[in-house]
């Protein structure tokens, strides 16, 4: 009987580690070592300063950077790029704008189907070509708005003067289809407080929405598993180290006055679009809590899945991964950067990579590189 009891005793403990590798591990298959080396082969020398993460499961699997966030010889204060480094992540943002939103729908009573007519602010001006416009055509970029329209006051006179320059049903990719969230979600939470603040200034309104639209999609953040959530923001001089954007071409000639930094502007005038502030670590997190259920449950992620709601679906080397990349400039020249994340469903991880300089001397697409880094790692 006492060989019965430690027999049994040792199959639960061997049951329990096993599962625990299973879940911890990285996935059987992924050479972790080839994935960071096939990132590094793609873009050092190549841009001006990295980050990557990758999550499984709520494990961190790989992280790193390279490079510069502030290039040392041609700015101030020089700081290495990490996978901690804060910087803007773009269009990526929108992938945290719809699932958020679709997070609390239920809450709020409403559907995807809903007209957004009637969630616009009461005291805008709004044109009748966006009375049969509903929430998911938003997400799905076939609203029949167009333009890029991120401030409040530009967002105010598309709806009031100009209306729908498309079809409802068409695809056509426009930033003011998610900015308006920035607007939408406010006004379901409080509307008379939206309308009263309209009243007392432009101004006003653009913070009090910025605000409630931070601090509602924070809480989303959370529920994912995001760390370090209550310190990631849309203001550039909260982000730190202040990252620097730049133009690779006129880099790579060496430091001179055209070839230094540029700080990125404060973005919660344009957030819902993008915007945020947030490191590598951090917004892997985010996808990887959404891919495993933390945030949506999982009829609400087919649906983001189904219908391209912030997220659009690629063909890879081992079936259907999921991604939405990002990126942009500022000024006259040349600066900016760029971001992409993707989600392997085969060996369930989350990978995203950013880095803050255009006009780069890389040979693929984003899609194409995060796709190749690692499926040349990854075998069956």
């Amino acid at each position: 009987m006492k060989k019965r009891k430690i027999f049994f005793s040792l199959l639960v403990l061997t049951t329990f580690f096993m599962a625990c590798q299973k879940k911890w591990a990285p996935p059987i298959g992924l050479d972790i070592g080839k994935l960071e080396a096939n990132i590094h082969h793609e873009l050092e020398g190549k841009v001006v300063g990295y980050g990557w993460a990758a999550y499984r499961d709520g494990e961190l699997i790989s992280s790193g950077g390279k490079g510069w966030a502030r290039a040392e010889g041609y700015d101030s204060d020089p700081s290495a790029y990490t996978a901690n480094t804060s910087s803007t992540i773009f269009s990526t943002t929108k992938t945290i704008t719809a699932a958020s939103f679709i997070e609390n729908l239920e809450e709020w009573g409403i559907s995807l189907e809903d007209k957004i007519w009637n969630y616009l602010p009461a005291a805008w001006t709004k044109d009748r070509s966006l009375s049969n416009v509903t929430f998911k055509q938003l997400l799905k970029h076939t609203s029949g708005l167009d333009g890029t329209f991120d401030r409040y006051t530009q967002m105010r006179n598309q709806v009031a003067n100009v209306g729908l320059t498309g079809t409802i049903g068409d695809w056509n990719y426009a930033n003011i289809n998610y900015t308006l969230f920035r607007v939408l979600i406010p006004n379901i939470m409080n509307s008379n407080m939206v309308d009263q603040k309209i009243q007392e200034s432009d101004q006003a309104i653009v913070d009090y929405c910025a605000y409630l639209y931070e601090n509602f999609v924070s809480t989303k953040m959370a529920k994912a598993g995001m760390p370090g959530f209550q310190y990631i923001s849309t203001n550039y001089l909260e982000a730190l180290p202040k990252t620097l954007y730049y133009n690779f071409d006129t880099y790579k000639n060496g430091p001179s006055t055209n070839a230094k930094g540029q700080l990125m502007f404060d973005c919660h005038d344009i957030s819902g679009a993008g915007g945020w502030f947030m490191s590598p670590v951090q917004y892997a997190a985010f996808i990887d809590g959404l891919f495993n259920n933390k945030l949506l449950d999982a009829p609400s992620l087919q649906i983001m899945k189904d219908e391209q709601l912030g997220m659009f679906p690629t063909t890879g080397k081992y079936g259907t991964y999921y991604t939405h990349n990002g990126g942009g400039g500022w000024g006259t020249q040349g600066k900016g950067g760029q971001s992409i994340w993707m989600h392997y469903p085969h060996a369930n991880v989350s990978l995203f990579i950013t880095w803050n300089s255009l006009n780069n001397d890389l040979s693929k697409t984003r899609r194409a590189l995060i796709k190749d880094v690692f499926d040349e790692a990854y075998t069956d």
